[in-house]
């Protein structure tokens, strides 16, 4: 069984988030301009992708980050989305940004 995760990747000079399949990366969030668009898909891997990139572009943080603490803020956004939380408040992006983390059950 091949085992997939959301993960931050380090590209070039920017830091992304992706799936990782094992040892390699399949898919990026925002790779496709319409990635979190759109009505949700039905396939449960689609919609993973989807919730997750609805998630960053809902947010305002974007699919590309210029520090690994960005990323790792924007990546915390992303799984909190596939598993039902409530989208994130202005201070709370902030605040995930300078390195909080939510309590558990946020």
């Amino acid at each position: 069984m091949v085992k997939e995760r959301l993960v931050v990747f380090e590209q070039r000079h920017h830091w992304v988030i992706g799936w990782r399949f094992e040892d390699a990366c399949d898919a990026f969030l925002g790779q496709d301009q319409k990635d979190g668009t759109g009505k949700p898909p039905i396939n449960k891997d689609a919609w993973e992708h989807w919730a997750a990139s609805k998630a960053l572009r809902d947010s305002g943080l974007g699919f590309t980050f210029d520090s690994l603490s960005d990323a790792q803020a924007a990546l915390r956004v992303a799984k909190d989305a596939l598993k039902g939380g409530r989208p994130y408040q202005d201070w709370e992006l902030k605040a995930l940004k300078a390195g909080w983390k939510p309590p558990k059950g946020r």
